[in-house]
């Protein structure tokens, strides 16, 4: 099985949106993982997948879900979206891409999270 990096383990503190990654060659089956290793207690948090066709100039939503804090590396969240349950998900069309976004967090909340293709 191979691994395709969306976004490397890192911590964020604001809204904030990847680079993303080309998509287009991806026709097979896939699974896009998301985990959230550490989310400072009672703060929310929310991710969004989008994908493109023109360097998101023009994005759409394909996943969303917010997390409530308490999340440590011990107990992490690992969600999984797959290339099926992803309907409007552009995988294998000329130029697509796919990044990963967080579109809402609350004050003095930090996030720790990693994000891949499998």
């Amino acid at each position: 099985m191979t691994l395709t990096t969306l976004m490397a383990s890192a911590t964020k503190t604001a809204v904030y949106d990847d680079a993303g990654i080309d998509i287009s060659a991806l026709s097979a089956d896939s699974t896009i993982k998301v985990r959230v290793t550490a989310l400072t207690a009672a703060k929310r948090v929310r991710i969004v997948l989008y994908d493109s066709v023109n360097a998101f100039s023009a994005k759409i939503p394909v996943a969303a879900f917010a997390l409530l804090g308490g999340l440590a590396a011990s107990y992490p969240v690992t969600l999984a979206f797959s290339k099926k349950t992803l309907n409007y998900c552009r995988f294998g069309v000329t130029s697509a891409v796919l990044r990963l976004s967080i579109d809402g967090i609350d004050g003095a909340t930090s996030v720790t999270l990693e994000a891949w293709i499998e």
